[in-house]
């Protein structure tokens, strides 16, 4: 999904869509927390959040596998 930042006054923001708002349960006044992960910003409900990359060798070459296989069937069911 991609966003476009717009102009909030003197601020910069962008608006949160509808089906993320409505899956994560998103109410006006909750609070949303930001890490930053290397080149990426990741938004959390949870303060606790925090992001664990995958190092193992051996699952990474399973995930790898799982993809060349099954990427186009994967990709359908997730409507894409």
């Amino acid at each position: 999904m991609t966003q476009t930042i717009i102009q909030i006054g003197n601020s910069l923001g962008i608006t949160i869509p509808a089906d993320f708002v409505k899956k994560n349960n998103i109410k006006k006044g909750d609070k949303l927390f930001f890490t930053h992960f290397e080149d990426s910003i990741i938004i959390s409900t949870k303060p606790d959040y925090t992001y664990q990359p995958v190092t193992d060798p051996e699952f990474l070459a399973a995930l790898k596998e799982v993809e060349i296989r099954y990427g186009r069937a994967l990709q359908k069911l997730a409507g894409k």
